[in-house]
């Protein structure tokens, strides 16, 4: 088994950063079409792929998945969700799940 590192171990080494409880679901920010890409070389773009945009929870050794609209979806990404065996105690990860 992969030993987890404290959150409020790490939290409190950082000045100012105080423990709180872990939060539900984020609301993700969406990508916007726009019909032509911004003056000038500094800005940034990504390919599109069709997928599902998800959000994995990890809290204290439990794995939550919830699609774009907060919908708990984790009995239909077991796999990816027994794939978060990682040593944390707390996370949130935002991405899209793509076949290529």
């Amino acid at each position: 088994m992969v030993k987890r590192t404290s959150t409020r171990f790490i939290a409190r080494m950082i000045e100012g950063a105080k423990p709180s409880e872990m939060p539900g679901f984020i609301p993700p920010q969406l990508a916007t079409l726009k019909l032509r890409a911004p003056a000038g070389d500094q800005w940034i773009h990504e390919i599109k792929f069709d997928g599902y945009r998800i959000q994995v929870h990890l809290n204290k050794g439990r794995v939550k998945i919830f699609t774009r609209n907060g919908h708990d979806w984790t009995n239909r990404f077991h796999l990816l969700a027994e794939s978060f065996d990682i040593p944390v105690e707390r996370a949130i990860f935002d991405g899209e799940v793509v076949v290529v």
